[in-house]
């Protein structure tokens, strides 16, 4: 399964919207620039939060595999509902929320999703517990990894917002602008 195009590595929208100079001069660059700039932090966060879910919910099944081996769960489909639908969907304030019609993109995806949906071996019943707890500590550090990109895409968001805010506060720029961008597109 391959989920990156042919973008050249360190070209792809992560390493452009994390990297120097997507910040830089916030204050210089026009209004449509840095709502395209938050458009683009929006969509990888959107990308992140998809793979950091999926991630973890291939985790929640491995870990309730081994629980179903040591005689502590029933089997994974019997407990499947309950695995995925644990507490951290419960606590939603916190989350940041796509706008309605949002799509995952795919662009720049490194072996993310592809880490999270793999071939770990069809059957993991065919694995050993050692094997089932190396795979969980791998996808944990990818989960890691994922959520470490998710906070700095956080903080650039943040950033691009403070400055939007600004310039609406400071009269530069007009909530009348935006509304007809909207129509437009």
């Amino acid at each position: 399964m391959s989920l990156g195009g042919a973008v050249p590595v360190g070209q792809n929208r992560l390493d452009r919207v994390l990297g120097p100079g997507f910040l830089d001069d916030l204050e210089l660059v026009d209004v449509p620039t840095l709502r395209q700039r938050r458009r683009e932090a929006e969509a990888e966060e959107r990308e992140l939060s998809f793979v950091r879910r999926v991630l973890q919910g291939r985790i929640d099944i491995l870990r309730a595999e081994l629980r179903r081996r040591a005689g502590i769960e029933d089997s994974i489909i019997d407990s499947l509902s309950r695995i995925l639908a644990d507490d951290r969907a419960k606590d939603l304030r916190h989350q940041r929320h796509a706008p309605v019609g949002s799509e995952i993109s795919w662009s720049g995806f490194d072996n993310s999703l592809e880490l999270a949906t793999g071939d770990v071996g069809s059957d993991i019943h065919a694995l050993s517990d050692g094997e089932l707890r190396a795979i969980i500590e791998s996808l944990q550090d990818h989960e890691r990894s994922v959520s470490e990109s998710r906070s700095r895409i956080h903080r650039v968001l943040d950033r691009l917002s403070k400055e939007l805010t600004n310039r609406y506060r400071e009269g530069t720029a007009l909530v009348d602008d935006l509304l007809a961008s909207v129509r437009d597109h």
